[in-house]
């Protein structure tokens, strides 16, 4: 039972991790890297970094955030809540999950990218069906860089990311975008910390190399991405 117990712990703990990694890279669910959306809405969403793709269904609501997807055959829910410093991380098929605080995620903000003019307006476009400003994205660290494209919607919704990361001599790239947006109301409890779920506490130190991609052996195909603590 012990070992059992011990496997589940790992398998969860890399789940997590590429979970938060995917939070990381996009702008969407971290609610900080981009203006908070205007509106409540849902949409499905791909991510897709190197050879990985990950597709996952998204709510969202005045910066509250829902997104279930499945990585390497684990159903994952992630739900960010900026209102009260919370990541809850929930893997259904284990009936386990995580609770993490926001400030322990190392997700850059909006307002460090535009102080340091890391945002650029390119132009107008339309995508999935919504009026965008398309901006060009940079950031650089002694880690490493990353640089892109990112349109937002007129209704402040993050509707597509794509660029490059280099970090270590390894380049990878990325990107995420949503389709079949529905704005609209969403239910309240989509955001709630699931109840019959047994969460398991983490230590805040164990962020960083959980949030490095290239300390995960199980998932080729994801780079390490610059600023990140751990990052190679």
């Amino acid at each position: 039972m012990v070992r059992c117990n011990r496997l589940a712990g790992r398998l969860a703990a890399a789940a997590m991790g590429a979970a938060l990694a995917v939070a990381a890279l996009s702008p969407a669910p971290a609610g900080a890297q981009l203006p908070v959306a205007d509106v409540a809405y849902s949409a499905d969403s791909i991510v897709r970094v190197g050879t990985m793709e990950i597709p996952a269904r998204v709510y969202h609501d005045a910066g509250r955030e829902r997104r279930d997807m499945t990585i390497q055959g684990m159903e994952q829910t992630i739900i960010l809540r900026p209102d009260l410093d919370t990541v809850y991380v929930v893997m259904p098929m284990m009936n386990m999950g995580f609770e993490v605080s926001l400030d322990s995620m190392p997700i850059p903000r909006a307002e460090d990218m535009m102080d340091t003019g890391d945002l650029e307006e390119v132009g107008r476009e339309t995508m999935a069906g919504l009026d965008t400003t398309k901006y060009r994205i940079a950031r650089s660290s002694e880690d490493g860089m990353a640089e892109g494209f990112v349109w937002i919607s007129d209704e402040n919704i993050p509707v597509r990311v794509e660029g490059v990361a280099q970090s270590g001599g390894q380049r990878e790239d990325f990107v995420m975008y949503l389709e079949n947006i529905e704005i609209g109301p969403q239910d309240p409890a989509l955001f709630e910390r699931p109840e019959g779920v047994t969460f398991m506490p983490i230590d805040p130190a164990m962020m960083g190399p959980m949030m490095n991609p290239g300390s995960m052996p199980s998932m080729p195909g994801m780079p390490s991405i610059p600023g990140l603590p751990g990052s190679q």
